[in-house]
């Protein structure tokens, strides 16, 4: 009777800790991790030069136009590392990363359409 009971138990504990751990999972969101898929080099820049501003899924924490996810619609490459090394609008210039660097963070960028 006792291995019953304790039988019992044990499964209605595997069964809320397994619908606890698919609520959890439901609730989730969007990892942004897809979001910032991308060249190693490119990505490795941005969150560590970019990512403050711009946000961990490119979202923009600066107001609508440092929004980045469809950042390739609206600036070129070229456009984005000329507003990179300038700056522009809320933007300070950013003048001491490599411009290797900057080129590929633009390309990736110049990408998100």
């Amino acid at each position: 009777m006792r291995t019953r009971k304790l039988s019992a138990r044990a499964a209605a504990c595997g069964a809320l800790l397994l619908g606890i751990s698919t609520l959890l999972a439901a609730c989730g969101g969007s990892s942004s991790a897809s979001t910032l898929e991308g060249p190693e080099e490119a990505v490795a820049v941005y969150k560590q030069r970019c990512m403050q501003c711009h946000g961990d899924a490119l979202q923009g924490l600066m107001g609508p136009e440092s929004n980045l996810q469809k950042v390739g619609e609206r600036l070129s490459k070229e456009d984005i590392v000329n507003m990179i090394n300038n700056g522009g609008n809320r933007m300070p210039a950013q003048r001491n990363i490599d411009p290797e660097d900057i080129d590929k963070v633009a390309e990736w960028l110049a990408g998100k359409k």
